[in-house]
């Protein structure tokens, strides 16, 4: 009978989040009547031994992985030693790596594979397997018999369960507001800024309405919580962790407008002192009066997908919408006093030298800074159209393999152009993006209009993408940002 079930989540590079899988997976378990235990290996020091070592002075247990893709080999490498030595412990795994689920039955040491939301599989699946019952009614799963992989249908969750926080040390996974650049330059929060002050990562929905081709989401649609339920969750933050600062993680905040007025008014109607940035947004959502609205919410900063200046690449990508919207969503949310962070993908399908041109233009056209661009050379990951494309064309001939270096591939930003999707070589993509870095902190100094301007931007680009001149252009361009910060300080 298992009675107890240890969650994981393996370390991964990225920002301090909480393990939003694991925390409502566990809640499920806990409120069916099970011991969960919580082993985050993002903040805790603890070895995968360490781990084998713990499960094998446990009883009637099972552990749970939630992973995302680049985690394959440490997942494979730790299931196949737990199956040495504990070869009846039940192993199930979910997150992104489960679309990946007929290597994890036939490469690894994974037992079973939730390949949806797991709050009601891995209840179901647990009784089951004390039962001796048929996993065949349960929910989003893969599993063997007779070495036959088998699927179940998928579910998915309608209403959202409040997560269960004493699952974890929230406090690890709490940092103070000037430690993200965004509230660290905003003006309105540093005039308040108190030491104690915290900011917590939290989602009021899930997927996205996007349907972008690089997009490695696992799970399709797009679901959005309920208001009451977004309150609770925001409530819960505020009044029990004096959380007042917020990152909302969601890939698309803003779908449905209904919820997002009765959600404003409910912020105004309470008089909710809340400071906030936005990591999803699509450039063909916003508007003025959405702007002002999320500004008097409390909004400092929005991140959006830009991807490209070239309308064919925007196409290829499936982004579906144009050049000019992007241009427009970026100096619209700037002239409303909100920070814009701008993500740049370098490297697609098709993509010339004359398309980074004209990326490096519309990010000339607008008045972001070379601090609030962040570019991305673009990588298959498993579940987009581009990785099925990359299967089909060879270009990726080994799934394992390639699953197997994606973690140091991912780790390392210049490393992770494995594969060369455009004309442009890794080289020649990391030459142009030191001189379009360049050009944003010169255009701090100098108007792009200006003929000075114009003149410098041609020399800069007539410099060859793959020389070794182009480590120039990195001493320039930080020489240009300290000489910029020091005539124009921020404020302490």
């Amino acid at each position: 009978m298992i009675n107890s079930v240890i969650l994981v989540r393996p370390k991964a590079e990225g920002k301090i989040e909480f393990p939003f899988s694991l925390l409502y997976v566990g809640t499920a378990l806990k409120q069916a009547g099970y011991h969960v235990e919580i082993l985050d290996f993002h903040q805790r020091d603890m070895s995968s031994a360490n781990l084998i070592e713990k499960l094998r002075q446990s009883h009637n247990i099972m552990l749970g992985i939630s992973a995302l893709s680049g985690s394959y080999l440490w997942v494979k490498k730790l299931t196949l030693k737990i199956k040495e030595q504990l070869p009846n412990l039940a192993i199930v795994i979910g997150g992104h790596i489960a679309i990946s689920y007929e290597l994890l039955l036939n490469k690894t040491g994974v037992d079973y594979v939730c390949t949806g939301e797991g709050e009601e599989t891995l209840p179901l699946l647990i009784e089951r397997l004390d039962k001796g019952e048929s996993f065949e009614q349960v929910p989003n799963l893969a599993f063997k018999i007779n070495n036959q992989i088998i699927t179940t249908k998928r579910k998915f969750v309608q209403n959202f369960i409040l997560p269960d926080f004493s699952l974890i040390d929230v406090k690890k996974y709490l940092i103070h507001p000037k430690q993200d650049r965004f509230f660290a330059r905003d003006k309105k929060y540093l005039a308040h800024s108190k030491p104690a002050d915290k900011l917590a990562t939290l989602m009021f929905s899930r997927g996205c309405l996007g349907g972008c081709n690089f997009c490695y989401r696992h799970l399709p649609g797009y679901r959005q919580g309920k208001l009451d339920w977004c309150w609770q969750y925001l409530m819960k933050l505020y009044n029990d962790y004096g959380v007042h600062y917020f990152r909302i993680d969601d890939e698309l905040f803003i779908s449905d407008q209904k919820w997002f007025d009765n959600f404003y008014n409910k912020i105004k109607d309470e008089k909710l002192n809340i400071m906030f940035r936005i990591s999803g947004l699509r450039v063909d959502s916003i508007d003025d009066q959405l702007l002002a609205k999320l500004k008097d919410m409390g909004c400092v900063a929005i991140n959006y997908g830009i991807e490209s200046g070239s309308q064919q690449i925007l196409d290829r990508m499936n982004k579906r919408v144009t050049v000019e919207q992007n241009r427009i969503a970026i100096q619209k949310t700037i002239a409303h006093g909100i920070q814009v962070m701008a993500y740049i993908m370098f490297g697609y399908q098709g993509e010339t030298r004359q398309s980074l041109i004209e990326t490096l233009d519309i990010l000339l056209s607008t008045d972001i800074n070379a601090e609030d661009v962040s570019i991305f050379f673009t990588l298959p990951l498993p579940g987009s159209r581009l990785y099925a494309e990359c299967l089909a064309t060879s270009q990726i001939n080994d799934e394992e393999e390639f699953l197997s270096q994606l973690y140091d591939s991912i780790k390392n930003q210049y490393q992770r152009y494995i594969i060369q999707l455009g004309q442009l070589t890794r080289d020649e993509l990391n030459g142009f993006e030191k001189k379009l870095i360049f050009l944003l902190n010169l255009k701090k100094i100098i108007k792009p209009r200006n003929p000075i301007f114009k003149v410098i931007k041609k020399v800069t680009l007539a410099v060859a993408d793959s020389s070794s001149l182009n480590t120039f252009f990195v001493l320039a361009q930080k020489v240009l940002n300290k000489s910029y910060k020091f005539f124009n300080p921020l404020p302490n």
